[in-house]
C-alpha cells in the first residue's frame, strides 16, 4: 500500500501530467516483406521487398502506419504489389511511401478503407489501384512517376480529395464507371490527362459524378477528359465545377456529350478551353 505522502505524489503527478495515465505503445520489429498482417503494424525502419509483395492485409480493421518510412520493391521491373487489401474493411494505410512495385497500393473489393498522407514513387502500372470497393477515402496522397497514377474502376463513393498525380506516363486520374467524389487534386504534367473520366455514374439517383476546385495543367493532352458521359441527364453524367485547366497540349475541358459544369477556368490549350463543358471561361 502506498503512503499518504506517496499516494499524494501520485495525484500531484497526475494533475500536472507528469506520469502518463497508460504505457506508452511500442512498436515492435517490422513485418517480414509478404508478410499477411492479422494486426495492426507501426513500421521502425525502411522496409526492401524485391522478390515480394510488400505486405498484405490479412484482417479487416488493421492500420498500416509507415510512421515516415519507405516500403520499395524492385527497381526496373516488378510484379509485386507494395501494400494489398483484397476483402478486407475499414483497413488504414498512411503515413509513409511506396516505391517501385507493379502498384503500389493495391485495394480491391473492400468497404471503408482508407489512404492517407502516402506518397507513391515508380509504379509500373498504377500507383494506386482502388476497384470493385465502396465508402473508401483517399487524401493527402501523392502520386509521381507511375504509369497510370491514381487509377479507379467502378467504385461507389471512394472518393478522391486533397491529393496531387503528377509527372506520370498516361494518367494523373482514371475512373471508370465509379460513382464518387473528386475534390481539390491536382493532376498535371503527365504524358497523355490530367483526369480521364470514363462512364461516371451518378452518386445519388439524382446527382451526377462531381469533379470540383481540381487542377490540370501542362497535359501532353487534356487537362479534364469526360468519355461515355452519355447525353445530359442519363445514368452517366459527371458536374465540373470551378477546375483549372491551363496549357495542355490538346484539350483543356473536353466531354464526348455535354456534360454539366459552372466556374471552370481554361487558358492556353491548343485545341480548344471548354468543349462541351458549359460554365467555363
Amino acid at each position: 500500500m502506498l503512503s499518504r505522502a506517496r499516494l499524494r505524489a501520485v495525484v500531484v503527478a497526475l494533475a500536472i501530467g507528469v506520469l502518463p495515465l497508460t504505457a506508452p505503445a511500442v512498436a515492435g520489429a517490422n513485418p517480414r516483406c509478404g508478410s499477411t498482417l492479422a494486426h495492426s503494424v507501426r513500421l521502425t525502419a525502411n522496409m526492401i521487398c524485391r522478390i515480394s509483395d510488400g505486405l498484405d492485409v490479412g484482417r479487416s480493421g488493421i492500420t498500416i502506419n509507415l510512421d515516415g518510412h519507405t516500403i520499395k520493391g524492385q527497381s526496373g521491373s516488378s510484379s509485386h504489389y507494395g501494400i494489398y487489401n483484397s476483402g478486407y474493411r475499414d483497413v488504414t494505410i498512411e503515413n509513409g511511401t511506396v516505391r517501385n512495385f507493379e502498384d503500389g497500393i493495391h485495394e480491391e473489393h473492400s468497404n471503408g478503407s482508407k489512404i492517407v498522407h502516402v506518397t507513391v514513387h515508380d509504379s509500373y502500372e498504377a500507383g494506386i489501384l482502388y476497384q470493385l470497393s465502396k465508402h473508401g477515402v483517399i487524401d493527402h496522397v501523392g502520386v509521381f512517376g507511375t504509369r497510370q497514377g491514381i487509377f479507379l474502376y467502378e467504385n461507389r463513393l471512394v472518393n478522391v480529395t486533397d491529393s496531387t498525380s503528377n509527372h506520370n506516363l498516361i494518367y494523373g486520374l482514371y475512373d471508370y464507371g465509379s460513382a464518387s467524389k473528386v475534390n481539390h487534386v491536382n493532376a498535371s504534367f503527365n504524358d497523355d490527362y490530367g483526369f480521364y473520366l470514363e462512364y461516371p455514374v451518378a452518386y445519388t439517383s439524382s446527382e451526377p459524378y462531381t469533379l470540383e476546385n481540381s487542377t490540370g495543367n501542362d497535359n501532353g493532352y487534356a487537362g479534364f477528359y469526360v468519355y461515355n458521359n452519355v447525353p445530359p441527364h442519363s445514368e452517366y453524367q459527371a458536374d465540373l465545377i470551378g477546375n483549372t485547366a491551363n496549357d495542355n497540349e490538346d484539350y483543356g475541358l473536353y466531354a464526348e456529350y455535354w456534360a454539366q459544369g459552372r466556374h471552370n477556368h481554361a487558358a492556353g490549350n491548343s485545341v480548344s478551353n471548354c468543349y462541351r463543358v458549359p460554365g467555363c471561361s
